[in-house]
């Protein structure tokens, strides 16, 4: 009886000792691939959520919207950038259309 026990155990020790470390290794490989090929399997376009506008004040804190969702940042970023340039205007209306 003792060594049935002991090997039931032993088999359940080790099962999840397997399990750990088969998971701790794939976190860890597929951390170090995606940091090693990162330019290789990025969309070519990255998408930022700020909550400062390009003076880098806060706009929930000193405007009058509330930032409790991604359209009242959206439109507080918006409104409070600088909109001196072409290219800036673009892409606000091309971020406020999707």
């Amino acid at each position: 009886m003792e060594w049935y026990l002991h090997s039931k155990w032993m088999g359940s020790t080790f099962a999840l000792l397997l399990y750990v470390f088969m998971n701790v290794a794939r976190v860890t490989f597929f951390s170090g691939i995606t940091r090693l090929l990162w330019k290789y399997i990025y969309p070519e376009r990255f998408t930022l959520l700020a909550t400062c506008d390009s003076d880098g004040s806060l706009v929930t804190t000193s405007s009058k919207i509330s930032g409790t969702s991604h359209d009242d940042l959206i439109r507080a970023i918006q409104t409070r950038s600088k909109a001196d340039s072409l290219n800036t205007q673009e892409l606000s209306q091309e971020l406020h259309a999707k």
